[in-house]
């Protein structure tokens, strides 16, 4: 493994490689392609440490799947941890908002993490998503109704933005009409947590993140004094009761209905964007599944596969201890490596070709594994597939619009395309209410 300057090591003193030095996911080429690195630190260096994260980066499946099944080696207390610590500035305006940083599901360790995990996964039971999905049909069918006549469309932002925002909304109790803002403040606590924003940027995040906690604390206050049917206000009414006072404080609630709105949304706009990304781009896999509709909820799958929305996710090494024969201190800073895990051949055969029939694409990471494997896992699967079943069929003559890149959000966690520009002709849909 070539070496570059000796002065920059690991926390082990061990030189940094070139590409250890090189791996960076706020750098150009990264953002352009992660995949391309992510292949080269599997056959190369498939455990090194990036002095631009602070953290080993872990990229085979194998290890991956190491990694996430150890809780107890490897903390989850770092998950939402700022990138980048708010400056000064930045802080004040998080304090003057009364913010109250702490543990959520998604960074707590056991004990504490169990009973909270229960207490959450009442959101996502069989009969919550069998109440939501003709709901999520309805929102769907309403979205292309908007744009199916007119021969272009942006599928993030005419479509896929704001469909996941109200399945999680409807689980809070949050109304229809609050969905552009609190969307907004969404994407705006990714780039402060996850990004690396300057200093004067930090300080405007800071302030619109103070809005949004402050919006949270209105809205749990509101149904603690108002009960609704939504999942929150149940959760607030257990937390009434004696034998959750404890567990489920209304701080804790607070944090909940934050991490709610971020994740129970962001992360499948994401998701359900590099699913037509992928489709589109394999234009032969979109004609499968015009051809064979039965494939769509595979093809969710696979696409989470693919392109994951979660490149990356963290983890604190809680003692000494050692992955792919790379010693790992303990308190330092490890990234497991979704994406990369995604397209291990070792695991997936042929894993850089979307295959919408792969037996075993469920096997991906990208929902994480383990005891802190996503909840809302069966939520996203639905939206994903329901959202590319219902273009397939009104709008299979669909195309990307040629000469277009795709940008993205730069962060330590989180993908998806800003923007998917596509065009067809209208005179050409399938279903004769749909031509103009």
């Amino acid at each position: 493994m070539e070496q570059v300057s000796p002065e920059v090591v690991s926390p082990t003193g061990c030189p940094v490689s070139a590409l250890g030095q090189s791996f960076d996911p706020f750098t150009d080429r990264f953002q352009a392609d992660p995949y391309a690195i992510f292949e080269e630190a599997r056959r190369d260096e498939p455990v090194l440490y990036s002095p631009g994260t602070g953290a080993f980066v872990v990229t085979r499946y194998d290890d991956v799947a190491a990694v996430m099944k150890d809780p107890e080696t490897f903390s989850a207390s770092n998950v939402v941890d700022f990138v980048v610590p708010p400056c000064a500035a930045a802080m004040e305006k998080l304090m003057a908002a009364r913010f109250v940083p702490g543990p959520v599901t998604v960074n707590e360790d056991d004990p504490e993490h169990r009973p909270h995990r229960d207490v959450l996964r009442r959101a996502f039971s069989k009969e919550r998503l069998a109440e939501l999905e003709p709901m999520i049909r309805g929102w769907v069918a309403d979205y292309v109704d908007k744009f199916v006549k007119k021969g272009e469309a942006d599928l993030v932002l005419d479509y896929m933005w704001e469909i996941p925002a109200l399945a999680a909304f409807y689980l809070i109790g949050v109304p229809d009409s609050e969905v552009a803002r609190v969307k907004q403040f969404a994407v705006q606590r990714a780039e402060l947590n996850f990004g690396r924003p300057s200093e004067e940027r930090q300080v405007q995040l800071a302030e619109e993140f103070g809005e949004f906690w402050e919006w949270c604390m209105w809205h749990v206050d509101t149904l603690w004094e108002n009960p609704n049917s939504s999942f929150m206000s149940e959760m607030i009414e257990l937390a009434k009761e004696p034998e959750y006072s404890e567990i489920l404080d209304r701080t804790y609630i607070y944090r909940m209905c934050m991490n709610l709105l971020f994740a129970g949304h962001e992360t499948t706009t994401n998701g359900a964007g590099n699913a037509f990304v992928g489709l589109l781009t394999n234009i032969d896999q979109w004609q499968r599944l015009v051809d064979d509709p039965s494939l769509t909820k595979n093809a969710a799958d696979e696409t989470l596969r693919y392109l994951s929305a979660a490149p990356m996710w963290r983890r604190r090494a809680t003692r000494d201890t050692e992955i792919g024969g790379v010693k790992i201190p303990a308190e330092s800073q490890v990234l497991v490596a979704f994406g990369s895990a995604n397209r291990d051949e070792a695991h997936f055969p042929n894993a850089d070709q979307l295959d919408v029939s792969r037996e075993d694409a469920r096997q991906h990471f990208t929902f994480g594994w383990g005891r802190h494997k996503c909840l809302g896992q069966g939520l996203a699967r639905m939206e994903i597939s329901i959202a590319i079943e219902e273009l397939t069929r009104r709008l299979p003559h669909m195309r990307l619009v040629e000469g277009q890149t795709f940008d993205y959000a730069p962060t330590i966690i989180f993908r998806g395309p800003k923007h998917i520009m596509v065009e067809w002709d209208p005179t050409q849909n399938p279903v004769s209410a749909d031509r103009p």
